[in-house]
């Protein structure tokens, strides 16, 4: 269970220091941005 618990913990903190400037994006096809309702984003491929 601890094991489990730390998994998604770092798999939520990997995404506080994702890289989402626009030029690291910049000529990839198929990028979106999504908005969650608890104030976080991604942008990236889906």
């Amino acid at each position: 269970m601890k094991k489990l618990l730390l998994l998604v913990f770092l798999v939520f903190t990997s995404f506080t220091y994702a890289d989402t400037r626009g030029s690291f994006l910049e000529g990839i096809q198929g990028v979106v941005k999504l908005d969650f309702s608890d104030g976080s984003m991604y942008e990236g491929q889906v």
